[in-house]
């Protein structure tokens, strides 16, 4: 017989008492599936609900001296099905060790069942008794959660190792999931197991819209790289940390970015090779604290950049490759933040540059591979206030140009790579510019 566990017991019993259980019957803590394991509500149903005197009963038979009859109250709490979540709760907050063990075993059986309402109601009450425990740090309770926590996480890693996850940790916990990935989207529920997860990239994968409802009360992750249609990104607006998505590559349903309504903290959103249209950036307003924003080969036009306006907080901004001709880069003039703009390989020429002068706070500029010629160039010189970098590799920019680029006298870096300017037309401009780096191979320009 199996002794009653008190809270003079050593933190470091608890994995002897967590085997215990295991090897009684009563959890499946360590099995090979949880998901396989059903309890005997199965067959009975959770319709049959036992009454709160029994609940207290069954709570209280975790503390037995007799250890069938502890077993047998986990037996019986597993078979309870949700209406034991409150009662395991309290318990897992002021029993002794073993109560503690066996409650949170039970919970977590709960949780990784393929039972979708048992499984989120005891999600949630995981994610509450992880955010009471953060608030105490003396209660030996505590301490003994998170001893279980811990071997929870090992548990965890090794499950999602044996599915082709793979882990790193800098600066917290990072989770891979590429093309090797052989789980579904029942295993994305040990996710919540793991310490310190901050990101989890998983576009190579073959998890889903419906894979991320499993992400909701990831607290502490703030980056996610997904390829998805849409409608999961619901479920993201429940994590308090993301403050950075990807969608890179998606092929979006229509409207899909509505569903990121909600997702207050999000800063950095990652909309690249994506079928965004214009009209999608509407669904973008929602989002007040958007700092950095990749629209590079989607369908966006300056019809789109309206859009932007609202975002007073956004500092950079893509538009590589998009069919940009110039009227809508008026819409981000007020955008005093924004500092950073790319128009590379865009349909932007001399057309744009008007606008592009009005952007009098942007440090970056990014015009490469552009059809920007001398004739535009004379609108730079309203940029001699903020400007750092100016690219212009591989346009039509000359040395007929050296006369406004020496006004720039802020600029930290010219990239002048792949033009037709010439050596002297640089060394009259590093002349004129002590400070500033130009560069330049002096290669001859690439016909268009």
């Amino acid at each position: 017989m199996i002794p009653i566990f008190s809270y003079r017991t050593t933190i470091g019993t608890l994995a002897a008492i967590l085997a215990a259980i295991v090897g009684g019957g009563a959890a499946s803590l360590m099995a090979d599936d949880p998901r396989q394991v059903q309890s005997s509500s199965s067959s009975a149903g959770d319709s049959d609900l036992p009454q709160a005197e029994q609940l207290a009963q069954w709570i209280s038979d975790l503390e037995s001296p007799a250890f069938h009859r502890r077993q047998a109250a986990s037996r019986h709490l597993s078979s309870a099905g949700p209406a034991a979540i409150p009662a395991l709760k309290d318990a897992v907050q002021s029993g002794s060790l073993e109560s503690i063990a066996r409650s949170l075993s039970i919970l977590r059986d709960f949780h990784l069942a393929d039972q979708p309402g048992r499984s989120a109601a005891a999600r949630d009450a995981l994610a509450e008794i992880r955010i009471r425990s953060a608030k105490k740090s003396s209660n030996r309770s505590v301490a003994a959660i998170r001893q279980i926590e811990s071997i929870w996480q090992d548990d965890a890693v090794r499950r999602l190792s044996m599915l082709g996850a793979k882990f790193s940790n800098r600066e917290g916990v990072t989770i891979d999931l590429g093309k090797g990935w052989t789980g579904d989207d029942q295993d994305l529920k040990h996710f919540s197991y793991i310490r310190g997860l901050r990101t989890l990239n998983m576009a190579d994968s073959s998890v889903n819209d419906d894979a991320l409802m499993h992400l909701s009360t990831l607290a502490s992750v703030n980056t996610v790289r997904i390829n998805v249609g849409g409608p999961g990104l619901v479920h993201l607006r429940n994590m308090p940390s993301l403050t950075f998505l990807s969608l890179k590559g998606s092929e979006l349903d229509a409207g899909a970015l509505k569903f990121l309504n909600g997702c207050d903290k999000l800063q950095n959103l990652g909309l690249d090779e994506t079928n965004v249209t214009d009209d999608d950036l509407s669904h973008l307003a929602p989002l007040p604290q958007l700092r950095n924003l990749w629209l590079n080969r989607t369908r966006v036009t300056d019809a789109g950049l309206p859009h932007l306006k609202k975002h007073a907080e956004i500092r950079k901004i893509i538009l590589t490759g998009l069919n940009i001709r110039g009227p809508g880069l008026e819409h981000l003039v007020d955008l005093k933040n924004l500092e950073y703009l790319s128009l590379q390989h865009a349909s932007c020429d001399d057309a744009c540059m008007p606008y592009i002068g009005k952007l009098t706070h942007l440090k970056t500029i990014g015009l490469d591979d552009t059809n920007v010629t001398d004739a535009g160039m004379s609108y730079v010189t309203t940029l001699t206030t903020n400007l750092d970098a100016l690219w212009l590799t591989n346009t039509q920019v000359s040395d007929e140009s050296v006369a406004h680029l020496k006004q720039l006298v802020t600029a930290q870096r010219i990239v002048l790579s792949g033009t037709p300017i010439t050596r002297n037309g640089v060394n009259e401009l590093r002349r004129a510019l002590p400070a500033c780096k130009i560069q330049h191979n002096f290669r001859r320009a690439q016909p268009r």
